[in-house]
């Protein structure tokens, strides 16, 4: 039954009678017999997408080798649908509207592939504003490529080669690719398609030719970090660098190359430059955090981890910790206690909860009854003054202040009492602003005590 129907596909393709429009993406490819071409052409005209196949076992073109992204016709000049073969090729071809193609292959009359076009017979004149028109519908009806894609049907696509122009919002199995270089600027523009293989091609000195990743990398769940390539040449630039992963609910990765480990697993994360690809096996461990709002990726997550696992913070509810609610005084000064080591004497009755600890950094000359309203939120800055105390009266280290503070945009917010302090963890890291400004005024957030706790285990 299925040779029977493949038969009367086969014959339905070689009279012409194909439907143009199915539900679905409609892959005529997959029930063509071989024809004595190595492969078959697909043009989504729809979403501007040509995807090539290769013959099978069995002699049937179902294997998708190579995708690439045209330009069919515009409005009022669209590609015509159907099922065509290849006849005449040429390396220069002049176009009905006075440009040149260059690599053209007919299919269909005057209907050809080709590059974008040029001002004049030379590699050197492309008209870039069509260049960057790739992936849009911008011809008179035929299907521009990229002049490498347009130079690889030339070569290894001959005479009788099928080619099926069809519409699907599905760009096909291989997916859309990227131009190689996203949008060339007036400050890049060279008159050169960057994929134009000629050696004379000034666009050889700027782009990548070796893309590389670490062959494996380990994080915790929930953590994240940036991936970033080795590129070659040196200097080179990454016009459009594309990033893949086949296990999102492991790792995801989004179009800057922000990896964020999700849960436990493996994922391969692959690096991709128009044909050039690397792959990184990421292995995720580690249980994710039980506090719904830590989301993953979060730049506290590995903060709010080490606090509750030294016990210096717990969650607010079983499932919330609370990341941006203020931290008052007196948690933070029960911190400081903690931190130094010291056994602190009990509240006594009646007294506030915190008493104790109040009395014994009286003692030390943390913080006086009187230094402020213990159950009010306390600021960035009391708190770095609290810390640095504690590690100079207490602690009894060095504690040097010599980072100055005018990079900052409110420095002159900081006070008298704690400036010494503040240009410690600044300088210590404890304390990094954000958005060029210190802000010392600021309540501490719990997310922010739990960053400062472990900058400050990390000195020891």
């Amino acid at each position: 039954m299925k040779k029977l129907l493949c038969l009367v596909l086969a014959v339905l393709l070689l009279c012409g009678q194909v439907p143009a429009r199915a539900e679905g993406p409609y892959i005529a490819a997959e029930h063509a017999k071989n024809n004595g071409s190595p492969y078959y052409i697909m043009v989504n005209r729809q979403a501007n997408t040509v995807t090539v196949y290769e013959l099978d076992d069995e002699g049937y073109y179902t294997r998708p080798v190579k995708a690439m992204v045209c330009s069919t016709g515009r409005k009022g000049h669209a590609t015509p649908l159907g099922t065509y073969s290849t006849s005449g090729r040429y390396e220069w071809l002049y176009m009905v509207d006075g440009t040149f193609g260059q690599f053209a292959t007919r299919f269909n009359g005057k209907i050809l592939f080709h590059s974008i076009c040029y001002s004049r017979q030379n590699p050197a004149f492309m008209l870039t504003k069509e260049y960057n028109l790739l992936g849009d519908h911008a011809s008179l009806g035929c299907v521009r490529l990229q002049t490498g894609d347009a130079k690889w049907i030339y070569d290894n696509c001959p005479a009788k080669t099928r080619v099926t122009v069809y519409e699907s919002e599905d760009p096909g199995p291989l997916g859309k690719p990227d131009k190689l270089v996203a949008e060339i600027t007036a400050a890049l523009d060279n008159g050169w398609d960057p994929t134009d293989p000629r050696e004379e091609n000034p666009w050889n000195a700027l782009l990548v030719r070796e893309l590389s990743l670490e062959p494996a990398l380990t994080m915790q769940t929930g953590e994240s970090l940036r991936l970033a390539p080795r590129l070659a040449p040196e200097g080179a630039s990454v016009p459009a660098l594309c990033w893949q992963t086949d296990e999102p609910s492991v790792a995801s990765i989004d179009a800057n190359g922000r990896l964020i480990a999700q849960k436990e697993g493996t994922a391969v994360i692959t690096a991709i430059c128009g044909d050039l690809r690397s792959s990184c096996t990421v292995t995720v461990e580690g249980e994710a955090l039980p506090f719904d709002d830590v989301p993953a990726g979060a730049w506290y997550y590995g903060d709010v981890r080490a606090a509750c696992k030294s016990g210096a913070l717990k969650g607010t509810g079983e499932h919330t910790f609370s990341p941006e609610l203020a931290l008052s005084g007196a948690m933070a000064l029960q911190l400081i206690c903690n931190l130094s080591g010291d056994e602190i004497p009990a509240s006594a009755a009646g007294e506030s909860w915190y008493a104790g600890a109040l009395r014994w950094a009286a003692a030390h000359n943390i913080a006086e009854k009187d230094d402020m309203a213990w159950e009010d939120p306390i600021t960035r800055q009391s708190f770095a003054l609290m810390l640095y105390r504690l590690e100079t009266l207490v602690l009894g280290k060095e504690a040097p202040a010599d980072t100055a503070l005018d990079t900052f945009s409110d420095a002159l917010a900081v006070s008298q009492e704690a400036e010494s302090a503040v240009r410690w963890a600044v300088q210590s890291k404890l304390l990094q602003g954000a958005g060029g400004a210190l802000l010392p005024n600021d309540p501490l957030t719990r997310a922010q005590a739990a960053a400062i706790l472990r900058r400050f285990a990390a000195l020891s």
